[in-house]
């Protein structure tokens, strides 16, 4: 499927850029090792950002997936956003023993 190849592209690209980010970041002599921590921990947060911006647009882009499912682009958005702690977070286990998990 071209589209999953062009994702594709467009995660290794922004892993790329992340990267060369974290490398700025280490070897500014200008900020302490904690202001150091802080901005990569912040990089990390944006790079999975932008790649869970890049799979839901993905996904609204496949007219096929909206044609098949009858369902609107903000109906998907909604379902994805809904569902990825179940899966990022393991908050699965949840529904499969009732009990709630804190980490």
């Amino acid at each position: 499927m071209v589209l999953l190849d062009i994702k594709k592209l467009d995660n290794e690209n922004l892993i790329e850029k992340h990267n060369n980010e974290i490398m700025i970041i280490k070897e500014n002599v200008y900020n302490t090792w904690s202001d150091k921590e802080t901005q990569i921990i912040e990089t990390n947060k944006n790079l999975q950002a932008d790649l869970n911006k890049i799979t839901i647009m993905y996904i609204i882009k496949d007219k096929k997936t909206l044609k098949d499912t009858h369902l609107t682009e903000s109906t998907i958005k909604r379902y994805y956003y809904n569902i990825k702690p179940y899966i990022e977070e393991l908050k699965y286990k949840e529904l499969i023993t009732g009990i709630k998990h804190t980490h």
